[in-house]
């Protein structure tokens, strides 16, 4: 615990426009927002307030959670929980979605394991929810 002063708490602000407490991004799109808001300090270990669920469709991303790394390729999600230590590894060409969300966003009623914080990290969604999603629904 002796480094947890070190790493800053990172609060949710959708922008301007959007509903409060849910965004959904390309990582392109989080690429150039973390160039403009964070510079270098965005590649830095952070504990976010908030879900992080990231869904890779083309490249490679090392990402860590609690320290731990996890190596993603496409098809591979990876959840991180409100108050983990999150650090994204290197997003040039990754390609995928990023969807961001407060921790009262989803009924925990209806969300699995949305609260549990030994949860799995990565996730392989098997190919009829990758089917529906490539869908739109």
């Amino acid at each position: 615990m002796r480094h947890a002063a070190e790493i800053p708490d990172i609060g949710f602000a959708a922008p301007v426009g959007l509903p409060p407490g849910l965004e959904v991004m390309t990582l392109d799109d989080l690429r150039g927002r973390a160039a403009d808001r964070m510079g270098a300090d965005f590649m830095r270990p952070l504990r976010p307030r908030f879900h992080h669920l990231v869904a890779l469709h083309r490249g490679r991303l090392r990402n860590t959670v609690d320290f731990t790394g996890y190596d993603l390729e496409p098809g591979t999600w990876l959840w991180s929980r409100p108050g983990q230590v999150h650090q994204w590894g290197d997003l040039t060409g990754a390609a995928g979605t990023l969807i961001i969300f407060e921790q009262g966003f989803l009924d925990p009623t209806t969300s699995a394991h949305l609260d549990d914080p030994y949860g799995a990290v990565v996730r392989v969604p098997g190919y009829e929810i990758l089917e529906v999603l490539g869908r739109g629904g």
